[in-house]
């Protein structure tokens, strides 16, 4: 019977020991069994350097080094997207639909806008119904604020329903799809309008604004990449993009255009 342990011993850092067995120095206790130290006949000593043969596909194909370039994400929300599209100001449409959602919660500004935005998607689908506001634990309304939360609610389902009468209105739909880097961009589509000629894509954002066309620009990419992904769903298109300014009480619209112009 061979015996290949003195092989192993000359080819690598092991050593026996009473009971453990010594590797680069660390001893791990073991069953140790002695036996006959001779090289196996098949094995001559000198004569055994195998060269090992590196596959032409696989891990094994890689090279080693290093790389400098960008690297492409497995995923992406369209919020993280730095694309720059110019619209033209005048391409901007602003409507104000009433008393919005200005009202200060002692909340931090993205807790303010996921309270906001939550409202919007129990009122919307239920607008006749008051909101009784119970749901969010730790925030809370002074007098008076249930009042302004659900009239600003109220004045931007008004505004909705009379924009796009016999409209199917679709609420915080998730949405994925596939970069030209190879990318999966996935969001929630606040509010999705659905016509029989297409598609009208409104997010909403709670953000305190000043310049809302120069603040419309800074989101464009994010309602770009919606657009993108919905467009030609049920062989419809994605007629226009637009957001709702809750604190301002105001819609920003822009139809798509063929011929806007797209930049890193």
């Amino acid at each position: 019977m061979p015996h290949y342990w003195r092989v192993l011993k000359e080819s690598s850092a092991i050593e026996l020991e009473a009971g453990s067995i010594s590797v680069n120095g660390n001893s791990y206790a073991c069953r140790i069994k002695k036996t006959d130290e001779s090289y196996p006949a098949s094995y001559h000593p000198g004569e055994n350097n195998l060269e090992t043969t590196v596959k032409g596909y696989g891990r094994s194909a890689l090279d080693k080094g290093s790389y400098d370039g960008p690297l492409t994400p497995a995923f992406i929300t369209p919020s993280e997207l730095e694309i720059e599209y110019a619209v033209a100001v005048e391409n901007i449409e602003s409507i104000e639909y009433g008393a919005g959602i200005n009202i200060d919660l002692g909340l931090a500004a993205a807790d303010y806008g996921n309270f906001v935005h939550r409202c919007l998607e129990l009122f919307m689908s239920r607008p006749d119904q008051e909101l009784d506001l119970s749901f969010e634990k730790g925030v809370v309304l002074e007098a008076g604020d249930k009042q302004v939360i659900n009239k600003g609610l109220g004045n931007f389902h008004s505004f909705i329903t009379a924009q796009y009468p016999a409209s199917n209105l679709l609420y915080e739909i998730p949405v994925n799809g596939m970069n030209e880097e190879g990318a999966i961009v996935a969001g929630v589509v606040d509010l999705l309008i659905e016509e029989d000629a297409g598609y009208w894509i409104i997010d909403h954002k709670s953000d305190q604004v000043g310049d809302i066309n120069a603040a419309f620009s800074t989101h464009l990419s994010q309602l770009m990449a919606y657009a993108s992904i919905i467009d030609g769903h049920r062989d419809k298109p994605v007629l226009g993009v637009g957001i709702n300014w809750v604190r301002n009480g105001q819609v920003s619209f822009v139809k798509m255009e063929p011929d806007w112009q797209q930049g890193a």
